[in-house]
């Protein structure tokens, strides 16, 4: 059981902790990492979801990874910037007209929801 192993640890030493760690699991070793670095969790195997102590999820992190969505966001030239989860192509481009498409928009980029946005809403949901 390693509690935060690489918390307060420059980068060098992460990384070779990492190794070790890759090295000893093919080895056989299991080892239980906690950790609130969620690019440490998608090293794992299995990742396991705490809410309160009480266990929300367990799954690989290519499954959890799947639960997410495509994210949209979206800059104006004054600042004004909205950043909306939507699931459907059709939404994200109603989205971009109501936003002001194509006038005033400055930036859209649109990318895979983040591990630790999908462990948020996972415990969102979970709390209701």
């Amino acid at each position: 059981f390693l509690d935060e192993p690489t918390a307060a640890v420059d980068p060098q030493l992460r990384a070779r902790s990492w190794e070790l760690f890759r090295k000893l699991a093919k080895d056989g070793t299991t080892l239980f990492i906690s950790t609130h670095l969620m690019d440490e969790a998608l090293l794992c195997d299995k990742v396991t979801i705490l809410n309160h102590g009480k266990v929300v999820l367990v799954d690989s992190p290519q499954n959890i990874m799947q639960r997410g969505k495509t994210r949209l966001s979206v800059t104006t030239p004054d600042g004004r910037s909205e950043a909306e989860i939507e699931s459907t192509p059709e939404a994200m481009a109603q989205k971009l007209r109501e936003f002001g498409l194509p006038n005033d928009i400055s930036s859209i980029k649109l990318g895979p929801s983040t591990l630790e946005e999908i462990v948020l809403e996972i415990i969102r949901e979970d709390s209701t």
